[in-house]
C-alpha cells in the first residue's frame, strides 16, 4: 500500500486528503534560526514531513502539503523548503531557472518560461512544465517556484494534473506567505478515536490519538491490504497499515520483519528501544537524533498491523503521547456502533 510518485528527482509519498473550499487557515512552520513561516493552508490539506527527515544542522526546513481527490482533476502534492536567506531579483531568476532545468528535457515546453509571483510581502518567480511522455500518470505537470519574503526564502515544487484548481491554491499560498510570529491555539489534549476498517470489512482497528484529524481507510486494488494516514493538532503524523501476514508468528515476529526491512533505508537511527509482548510489540527510535518515532505491531485474523507515529523535532512529551496511542490499540466488529 506504500505508493510512490516520481517526477524528475522528486520522490513523494501520496496520502489521501480531500480539498475543501473553506477559508484557508494560517499554519505556522518552524524555520531554524529564523521567524516561523506562515502559510494560508486550505482546509483539508495535510501537513506532512518530508520523506527524508530534516537534519538538525540543516539551514532550512522542508515540508509537504498534499490535497488529493481520488480519481479527480485537482490532486496536488506541494513540496517546499523555507530558509533564512535573501536574494536580489537577478539571483532569484538564476535560482529559478537552474532549479527548473531538470524538467525541461522531458517536458512539452522544452524551455523555462518564468512568470512573476508577487504578493504584499513576497516577490519571486515560477514555471510550469507538462510531462511529454505518453503516460504521465496522476501528475502530468510540475510547477517550480522560488519567492523572497522579507529576509527569508521559500522554494520548491508543486505536482499537479493539467488545469488543476489546486495549483492556483498552492500558488496563492506562496503569494501570501510571510515570516513572523503566529497566533495559534494550543493543541488539543482530548483523545480522538481513530478508526481503520479491515480489508475484508469485518472488523475495525481503533486507537486513541489526541487532536487527530478525521481520516478514511484506503484499500489496495486487490482488496487484501488497507492504509490510513492522518495528522494531529500537535504535529504528530500517523500512518497505519493492515496487510496479509507474511508468515506465522506473533506481534514480535511482525516487528522483526518490518524492522529488518526499515533498517535498509538510508536513514540514521538512534535511541532504538523495543518493548511489549506477543500481543503488542512496540518499537521506538529517533531519526537524525531529533525525530522520535513509535511503531506498534499487532496480529489479527490473518493480518499484520503496523501503526507508525512520528513527530518531526519532537519532545519527550510527544514520545509519551505516541506510546500511549499505540498501547490503546484494540479491535471491534465492523457493525459495532
Amino acid at each position: 500500500m506504500r505508493r510512490y510518485v516520481v517526477l524528475g528527482s522528486l520522490l513523494l509519498v501520496v496520502f489521501n486528503s480531500i480539498a475543501s473550499a473553506e477559508t484557508p487557515a494560517a499554519t505556522s512552520f518552524k524555520v531554524p534560526k529564523h521567524a516561523p513561516l506562515l502559510l494560508n493552508v486550505p482546509a483539508g490539506w495535510k501537513k506532512l514531513p518530508p520523506e527524508v527527515p530534516n537534519p538538525p544542522d540543516a539551514p532550512g526546513i522542508s515540508f509537504r502539503l498534499v490535497s488529493i481527490e481520488p480519481a479527480g482533476p485537482n490532486s496536488v502534492s506541494f513540496f517546499f523548503t523555507a530558509t533564512k536567506d535573501k536574494s536580489d531579483d537577478d539571483a532569484l531568476k538564476k535560482i529559478a531557472t537552474a532549479s527548473s532545468m531538470e524538467f525541461v528535457g522531458g517536458s512539452v515546453e522544452k524551455a523555462v518560461n518564468l512568470k512573476p509571483i508577487d504578493g504584499d510581502q513576497t516577490h519571486g518567480f515560477y514555471a510550469t512544465f507538462t510531462d511529454a511522455s505518453a503516460d504521465p500518470g496522476r501528475y502530468a505537470c510540475v510547477t517550480t517556484f522560488i519567492v523572497r519574503a522579507g529576509d527569508g526564502q521559500i522554494f520548491g515544487n508543486i505536482m499537479h494534473p493539467k488545469n488543476s484548481v489546486n495549483q492556483k491554491a498552492a500558488l496563492d499560498m506562496i503569494r501570501t506567505a510571510a515570516f513572523g510570529a503566529a497566533t495559534t491555539q494550543p493543541a488539543s489534549t482530548q483523545p480522538v478515536t481513530v478508526r481503520m476498517t479491515s480489508p475484508d470489512h469485518k472488523w475495525v482497528l481503533l486507537f486513541d490519538l489526541p487532536g487527530a484529524e478525521e481520516a478514511d481507510t484506503r484499500f489496495s486494488p486487490n482488496g487484501k491490504a488497507a492504509q490510513l494516514s492522518t495528522g494531529s493538532e500537535s504535529g504528530i503524523v500517523c500512518t497505519a497499515f493492515i496487510e496479509p501476514a507474511e508468515n506465522a508468528g506473533d506481534a514480535r515476529a511482525v516487528r522483526k520483519f518490518y524492522w529488518d526491512r526499515e533498517q535498509k533505508a538510508p536513514i540514521r537511527y538512534s535511541n532504538v528501544r523495543m518493548s511489549g509482548d506477543a500481543n503488542l510489540a512496540v518499537l521506538r527510535f529517533s531519526t537524525f537524533g531529533v525525530n522520535p518515532n513509535v511503531h506498534g505491531y499487532l496480529v489479527h485474523e490473518g493480518t499484520w498491523i503496523d501503526i507508525h507515529l512520528s513527530r518531526p523535532n519532537g519532545t519527550n512529551a510527544d514520545s509519551q503521547t505516541m506510546d500511549a496511542a499505540v498501547k490503546s490499540a484494540r479491535f471491534e466488529s465492523a457493525d459495532t456502533k
